[in-house]
């Protein structure tokens, strides 16, 4: 046969096959970027290249094998053997790009001294969330929270951080056990070591324009707008309120 015609023949099947994926794909969709992933983390921890990549395999690749394979001329024990194949590939890519997504997925975003830092549960799936407060706790269904550190409660807890962090690189930011809650108290730390925005004009001058409408609206000058860095894959800034909550991420490295 042909290969037109194969196509031909091949191509209402494979669509049908395209539309149900990505059907599949638009529900995955929800969840990675309303509950794991929401904005802005979905640029800070990488998400979508993972569902990119995720729906590259899974959404191209079966409706492209079943394009290629599907003929009329095959028994029905053929066509269930390449049914039952395309299925079990892609269910397994699907299955490693979920668990991907699932272990890369922000859990919380740390405000560490004089930065905040996006952890993901990859970097503390280890460990004991019990002692936490239910609401800082984290869920399948549950978005980045947002936490502050407290102090160590004696030195010999501080000298054992410090040695842990030289072996394997785990400071207090990926240990759950010194997490508190981000409010008043603890957004005036944040405060004292915020820089001015006016920092980033010089390297990063296409981001003026935002910086002086949200000075304007806040009645604010430019020279009160603070910042601080964000430690993630990329790099960005958390513009900070009078109050330290967070007002807007803005791409560019704040350490500069």
């Amino acid at each position: 046969m042909p290969l037109a015609t194969r196509l031909r023949e091949s191509f209402p099947v494979a669509a049908l096959h395209l539309l149900v994926s990505a059907l599949l794909a638009a529900a995955l969709a929800a969840v990675i970027f309303r509950i794991w992933y929401p904005p802005p983390y979905d640029a800070l921890a990488g998400g979508r290249l993972l569902f990119l990549l995720l729906v590259g395999v899974d959404v191209v690749c079966g409706p492209l094998l079943t394009l290629l394979l599907y003929t009329r001329r095959k028994t029905r024990g053929q066509l269930l053997t390449d049914a039952v194949m395309i299925v079990a590939l892609q269910a397994a890519a699907l299955v490693y790009g979920v668990t991907t997504a699932w272990n890369a997925r922000p859990v919380y975003l740390v405000a560490e001294v004089d930065r905040f830092k996006v952890i993901t549960w990859e970097e503390i799936h280890h460990a004991d969330f019990s002692a936490l407060p239910a609401d800082l706790r984290p869920g399948v269904w549950k978005s980045p929270t947002l936490v502050a550190l407290r102090p160590p409660a004696s030195i010999e807890e501080k000298n054992k951080v410090l040695f842990e962090s030289l072996q394997t690189g785990r400071d207090y930011a990926e240990r759950p056990e010194f997490y508190i809650p981000y409010n008043a108290q603890t957004a005036t730390k944040v405060l004292e070591r915020a820089r001015e925005a006016t920092a980033l004009l010089t390297p990063y001058p296409h981001h003026r324009p935002w910086l002086e409408a949200y000075a304007r609206a806040h009645k604010r000058s430019l020279s009160d707008v603070r910042y601080l860095p964000v430690m993630a894959r990329e790099d960005w800034v958390a513009i900070v309120t009078p109050k330290g909550q967070i007002a807007q991420f803005l791409k560019g490295d704040g350490f500069l």
